[in-house]
């Protein structure tokens, strides 16, 4: 059994992850920056506590004792393009000071690398109305491909464009390998919930550090 801290587990990504990792037998720091703003409560399996992981004494507080954290931290579409990096950089701090190795952090498809050198954040098809979100994801998934000066274990997985909140559990998922055309992965898919498998998966059972697409069990 591993105690893992989500971060942003009041959200969709994070509530799916935390109710996987406690139906799994895992303990969860379920870390959310103001309780009072919640829609419903959290899972009272977990250990609700409040943090902010734009603050690294914040996050060392709120991993102390855990083995792993989780970044799904959503942050809203007009967000700065340094924020995502700005975060990173911040809870990896505070892990450093918890001495917590692993962190797994929810990705964007719009960091994805298409055959035309561009990233997806930049075709047509990308929407509009989360246009910063994926270019914070794109510098998010470079800063974290060029090299970190720590230690952390980590893993960037990244969903497809179709990311359903409502999609059935089917219990499994599809890991692709990343490259430099990644087209494929735009006309994949996958529940919330099987997605969260694959964060729990990561974070309890980590592999080498590094970037995965994450895809439904038809990979469609």
């Amino acid at each position: 059994m591993s105690t893992v801290v989500v971060f942003g587990a009041g959200g969709r990504s994070g509530r799916a992850c935390t109710l996987e990792l406690l139906d799994a037998g895992h303990q969860v720091v379920a870390a959310v920056r103001d309780t009072s703003r919640l829609s419903d409560p959290l899972d009272p399996r977990a250990s609700v506590v409040t943090a902010d992981a734009f603050d690294a004494e914040s996050v060392a507080e709120a991993a102390g004792g855990c083995d792993a954290a989780i970044n799904a931290v959503r942050l809203p579409g007009s967000i700065r393009a340094d924020r995502l990096v700005t975060l990173d950089s911040s809870i990896r701090r505070g892990l450093a000071d918890a001495q917590v190795a692993r962190l797994v952090t929810v990705g964007g498809a719009g960091a994805l690398h298409l055959s035309s050198g561009e990233r997806f954040w930049q075709h047509p098809l990308f929407p509009v109305t989360t246009l910063p979100r994926g270019i914070a994801h794109a510098l998010l998934r470079d800063h974290l491909e060029s090299g970190q000066p720590d230690n952390l274990s980590w893993s960037y997985l990244v969903p497809p464009p179709l990311f359903t909140p409502d999609g059935a559990r089917t219990g499994s998922y599809l890991s692709h390998p990343p490259g430099v055309a990644e087209e494929e992965h735009l006309d994949r898919s996958v529940s919330y919930a099987d997605f969260a498998i694959a964060l729990s998966d990561s974070a309890v059972r980590p592999g080498p550090s590094g970037v995965a697409l994450v895809s439904g069990p038809s990979g469609r």
